[in-house]
């Protein structure tokens, strides 16, 4: 079968007046505007390692609590960002770190690449999956379907040297069927 195209339709009034014909067009048109939002449902998530980061030991683990849903969902993309400051020296590493709903302290990481910042990075600036920017690494997923009440945490796994003033990761979210 063929996805319908994602599509922002208006349904008319006279689409669905009392004795109106029910046709295949609106029937394609309800099914387009449902695809739209189902393809762009999302929520968001933000880890934020405010101020000078790297005056803590590296790898520093659970940088900034944890995210858990109490369905299944799909992270579709990875953001991170630095502050005002980027640093002299080394880089900066951040992990996602999943483990699941189980008592257990074992957590492995979602990445094979994992998204990283160096000084040549520009203040202010960010790097998304996919994405080749000056002084980035883009994260690359190798797990992005979790169960529910699955749990995520960040971890500073390297900071650099010199001033910094902020590293933040944002992760994009949305449910997905559990099948």
């Amino acid at each position: 079968m063929t996805n319908l195209t994602d599509r922002k339709f208006l349904i008319q009034n006279e689409e669905t007046k009392f004795k109106a014909a029910v046709s295949e067009s609106l029937a394609q048109r309800v099914g387009s505007v449902t695809n739209f939002i189902v393809n762009r449902e999302n929520s968001q998530h933000d880890f934020n390692l405010n101020g000078q980061y790297n005056i803590i030991d590296t790898p520093y683990y659970l940088g900034d609590g944890y995210i858990s849903y109490p369905w299944a969902f799909e992270i579709v993309d990875v953001i991170m960002y630095l502050g005002d400051a980027t640093g002299t020296s080394g880089f900066t590493e951040l992990d996602i770190k999943w483990t699941d709903d189980t008592e257990s302290v074992s957590y492995t990481t979602i990445f094979s690449t994992k998204p990283k910042a160096a000084p040549t990075a520009v203040p202010y600036s960010s790097v998304r999956i996919g994405q080749t920017k000056t002084g980035w690494t883009p994260a690359v997923l190798s797990k992005s379907t979790f169960a529910a009440y699955d749990k995520l945490r960040v971890d500073v796994t390297d900071a650099m040297g010199g001033p910094v003033n902020g590293v933040y990761l944002k992760l994009f979210i949305r449910p997905r069927d559990p099948a």
